[in-house]
């Protein structure tokens, strides 16, 4: 069931504001944020849609990152992918609705820039917590809040209200609401809300958020949602490769013997894979890990490569189900790791190709051949987009799982 905390609009104070209690909230939220050590999170994120009010709410998948907060900017990566920051959360996901700001920037700049604020008083939460609310507003001149909606994005005001421990002044809940949208961008809403709780790291404890509830609503009602969870906070270790505008902060060190290095795969050369599990598109989540085995030897001439069998990891990038023509799911995935016997060995391929009853086949245009008793065989369908890097499966729903030793083809770059 869907249900939306909306924020209501900023109201009178209840009781009069004790003297310096904003300030003390706002140097114990800042203190908070000062302490934390450079660290990384794992983020699950998942994402719904629905076409308007009264329509049924669909899930459209689930995502598995990592986010980490480093010398204060938020950066994004795959779960486990050891790299964080290549690219902005928008380019890795790709398509849907995301957005940045409930790991860290919008407690940053909500106590650390100069809202107007208005005390509201003493409030009892959901769950019987007492709490301390102040309702704040953030014009245009001085937001930081940036919508975008390629190729345009627009600079625009918020508001929202903030929840504070009685006791400990550290902060709860917050919430942030967009205004004033320009009307050439589709949308109509957007409302973020974050839960905050202290987290352990090291022999510390932190103020970290625990969830968060993003809302989008469109020009058309039309509505995506996105409910995130925030777990197993570390501290940010090198061992990650950090890149901020295309330079690395700090990177995995690098050695002159690598165990694979004497192994070079021929771009345009052929390498077969079979799944080496299979893949249940009800349960499986965006970012999280796929394994493969080399199907046949790969070789250059005589000279063996890397045997059949050797052991292949990488990643779902894409999982959307579609109704039309018939229930199916797009699948996309990479892979980028051989485990060879000489060491990990990374290498980047497109498929080409894939077998396997469910497997939706290619062709350049939709138009079933009959034969004599005008029964039309396997439905194809066309498939419009190539992505460079991975491989893009249409699977029949009705199939169930993507079984083990699904076949697929995949061509070296």
């Amino acid at each position: 069931m869907f249900v939306f905390l909306a924020v209501p609009a900023l109201v009178p104070a209840q009781d009069a504001e004790p003297e310096d209690l904003l300030d003390r909230i706002k140097a114990r939220v800042k203190e908070s944020l000062h302490q934390l050590p450079d660290y990384v999170c794992d983020q699950t994120v998942q994402r719904w849609r629905t076409a308007g009010e009264g329509k049924p709410w669909d899930r459209q998948d689930t995502l598995r990152l990592e986010v980490s907060l480093i010398g204060g900017q938020e950066a994004y990566g795959w779960s486990g992918g050891g790299r964080l920051g290549d690219k902005d959360l928008a380019g890795l996901i790709g398509r849907g609705s995301v957005g940045t700001g409930s790991f860290a920037l919008h407690a940053s700049n909500v106590f650390s820039g100069a809202p107007g604020y208005i005390f509201v008083g003493d409030v009892t939460l959901a769950d019987g917590r007492k709490a301390i609310r102040y309702d704040f507003e953030v014009g245009k001149d001085r937001s930081a809040y940036r919508l975008r909606v390629p190729p345009k994005e627009a600079i625009v005001p918020y508001h929202g209200a903030f929840w504070i421990h009685p006791e400990t002044l550290d902060l709860i809940k917050l919430t942030v609401e967009t205004d004033e949208i320009p009307p050439d961008l589709p949308v109509a809403a957007i409302s973020d809300t974050v839960e905050y709780a202290r987290v352990a790291i090291g022999d510390s404890q932190f103020l970290l958020p625990k969830a968060a509830e993003f809302l989008l609503i469109g020009s058309e009602g039309e509505k995506s949602r996105n409910i995130t969870q925030f777990e197993s906070c570390r501290q940010y270790r090198a061992e990650s490769k950090l890149i901020f505008d295309g330079h690395a902060v700090e990177s995995q060190p690098q050695t002159t013997d690598s165990p694979a290095a004497g192994i070079t795969l021929p771009s345009r050369t052929i390498i077969e894979l079979a799944l080496d599990s299979s893949i249940n598109p009800e349960e499986a989540a965006v970012g999280g890990e796929v394994r493969a085995l080399v199907a046949r030897p790969l070789k250059d001439g005589n000279r063996l490569l890397v045997p059949a069998g050797t052991a292949v990891t990488g990643r779902l990038t894409r999982l959307d189900r579609e109704d039309l023509p018939f229930p199916h799911y797009v699948v996309a995935f990479e892979f980028h790791t051989l485990a060879t016997q000489g060491g990990p060995l990374t290498f980047s391929a497109t498929m080409v190709d894939a077998e396997g009853k469910g497997v939706m086949r290619v062709q350049k245009r939709f138009m079933p051949a009959f034969d004599k008793r005008r029964r039309a065989p396997a439905m194809s369908i066309l498939v419009r987009e190539q992505q460079n890097g991975q491989g893009v499966i249409h699977w029949d729903a009705r199939q169930g799982q993507m079984p083990k030793n699904l076949r697929m083809k995949w061509e070296i770059h």
